[in-house]
C-alpha cells in the first residue's frame, strides 16, 4: 500500500507506457509492456491493470494484463498472429499515455468515429489528443478526424472533450494558414449541431461557436441571436447568453456591436449581474489604450477584490482574436503573481495565469515567459510551477507548429 501511494498519490508525472513486439514466422514471439520513467534511481511505474486489443484485418483478440511492475510481459500473445494494430488501453480505465507506432495510430484515426463503445471511444480519443501534444502526431491530421467525430457524437461527455480539444487545437497547435483550411467545416458542423443536437449539448455548441467563428455569414447567424431574431428549438437564450454574443461580436469589431452591446446590459434585471457584466465590459469594448487602462487598474489590489469578475475580463482581454496585441500584458501579468498570491484566493494565481496565457501561440510571447523565468531566477517555486503549468500548451504549439509546418512543406516539395 505504501509503494501503491507513492507512485498514485505522492509522485508527480504522467505514466508513458511503450511496448515492444517481437516476431518470429509471422506470429509474436513475445509481447512486453513497460514504462517509461524519468525519475533516475526511483523509477515509478504506476501498477494498474490493463485491457491490451490486438487486431488484425478479420479478428480482435483482448488480453487482461495486471501491470504491478515497471514491466509487464503479455504472455498469453505469444504464438498470435501478427496484430495489424495494437492499442494498449482498450478497457479504458488505464492512465497514461500509451505509444502508438504508426500504423496502430492510422487504424485508430481511421476507426475512432465508428467505435461503437463510449469508453473505449474515449479512450482512444484521449490517447490522440495525448500524441498530438507531444508531438508524435499531426495536429492538422487529427483536428480533420475530431470534426467528423464531433458531427456524429452523441456523448455529451464526449462532445465536452472534442470541443476542448478542438479549440485547443485549433488556435495553438496550428498555424493561421493550416487553421484557416479547417474554418469554414468547423463553424458549419458547429452550426448544425447547434440545430439538431439534443437540448442539453446545444449551450456546448453554442459556446464553441462564439469562441471560434469568423466568417461573415456565421457572425451574421450571432447577431440575430443576440438580437432575438432568430429561434433555435429548443434552445433558450437569457439576457446573460445575448450578453456573451454582443462581448464576441465587439472583439470581432462587429459594426454595430457596442450600441446593441449596451441596449442588452439594460435587459439583465439583476442588478449584481449587471454590475459584473459591466466591469467586463472594460476589458472587451473601447481602444487598446482603453483596455490598457483596464489592465493596469487591476494592479490595484481593490480592483481585484472580486476575482470571478477579473478572471471573465482577463479571458476576452487575452481573447484567441486578440492575442497579438494583448501580448503587451504577459510580463506585467506575470511580475504581479507574486502580489496575486499574497493578496487573493489560494487558486487565484494560477486561475490568473490560465486566463492570461491559454491562447497565446506565438513564439514571441513564448520568449516573454522564458525571459521572465530567466531574469527571476529566484522566483519562490511553486509559482515559477505554476507559469510553467500555464504556459506549457504555448511551449508545446510553438514546437508543434514549426515541426509539421516544416514537414507539410517538405512533402508539398517533393516531387511526383
Amino acid at each position: 500500500l505504501d509503494d501503491w501511494n507513492k507512485q498514485w498519490v505522492k509522485s508527480a508525472g504522467m505514466p508513458e507506457i511503450r511496448y515492444n513486439l517481437r516476431e518470429k514466422n509471422d506470429s509474436i514471439a513475445k509481447y512486453t509492456l513497460f514504462t517509461v520513467s524519468k525519475e533516475g534511481d526511483n523509477p515509478l511505474w504506476w501498477p494498474q491493470k490493463l485491457k491490451v486489443e490486438m487486431g488484425t484485418s478479420d479478428s480482435l483478440t483482448l488480453y487482461e494484463v495486471n501491470k504491478r511492475f515497471r514491466v509487464a510481459e503479455v504472455k498469453e500473445a505469444l504464438g498470435s498472429p501478427l496484430p495489424s494494430y495494437v492499442f494498449n488501453n482498450s478497457g479504458g480505465l488505464g492512465y497514461g499515455y500509451f505509444e502508438m507506432k504508426r500504423a496502430s495510430q492510422e487504424y485508430l484515426l481511421k476507426n475512432v468515429v465508428h467505435e461503437p463503445e463510449p469508453l473505449k471511444r474515449a479512450a482512444v480519443w484521449i490517447n490522440l489528443n495525448e500524441a498530438a501534444i507531444r508531438g508524435k502526431l499531426d495536429p492538422a491530421e487529427l483536428i480533420a478526424v475530431q470534426l467528423e467525430g464531433l458531427s456524429r457524437e452523441d456523448e455529451p461527455l464526449i462532445i465536452a472533450y472534442l470541443l476542448r480539444c478542438l479549440r485547443q487545437s485549433y488556435w495553438i497547435y496550428l498555424d493561421e494558414d493550416t487553421r484557416s483550411t479547417h474554418t469554414a467545416k468547423f463553424e458549419g458542423i458547429l452550426l448544425n449541431r447547434l440545430i439538431h443536437a439534443e437540448p442539453e449539448a446545444k449551450k456546448l455548441f453554442l459556446n464553441a461557436l462564439m469562441q471560434i467563428a469568423v466568417s461573415d455569414k456565421t457572425i451574421d447567424i450571432m447577431t440575430s441571436m443576440a438580437k432575438d431574431k432568430v429561434e433555435m428549438q429548443d434552445l433558450v437564450l437569457s439576457a446573460r447568453d445575448r450578453v456573451n454574443l454582443a462581448f464576441e461580436l465587439v472583439v470581432r469589431n462587429r459594426k454595430g456591436s457596442e450600441q446593441l452591446l449596451d441596449s442588452l446590459l439594460r435587459t439583465v434585471s439583476s442588478a449584481d449581474l449587471r454590475t459584473r457584466l459591466n466591469f467586463v465590459k472594460r476589458a472587451v469594448v473601447g481602444s487598446m489604450e482603453q483596455r490598457t487602462s483596464f489592465f493596469e487598474s487591476l494592479q490595484e489590489v481593490n480592483n481585484r477584490s472580486n476575482e470571478e469578475w477579473v478572471l471573465e475580463a482577463l479571458a476576452y482581454l487575452h481573447h484567441p482574436l486578440r492575442v497579438k496585441e494583448s501580448r503587451s500584458f504577459i510580463t506585467p501579468s506575470l511580475e504581479l503573481l507574486l502580489e496575486i498570491k499574497e493578496t487573493g484566493d489560494i487558486f487565484f494565481p494560477k486561475r490568473w495565469l490560465d486566463r492570461t496565457l491559454t491562447y497565446h501561440q506565438s513564439a514571441e510571447a513564448l520568449d516573454d515567459v522564458k525571459q521572465f523565468l530567466y531574469k527571476n531566477n529566484r522566483y519562490p517555486q511553486d509559482l515559477k510551477n505554476k507559469i510553467l503549468q500555464s504556459s506549457d500548451h504555448l511551449f508545446r504549439g510553438v514546437t508543434a507548429r514549426e515541426k509539421w509546418s516544416k514537414q507539410r512543406n517538405r512533402e508539398k516539395s517533393e516531387p511526383l
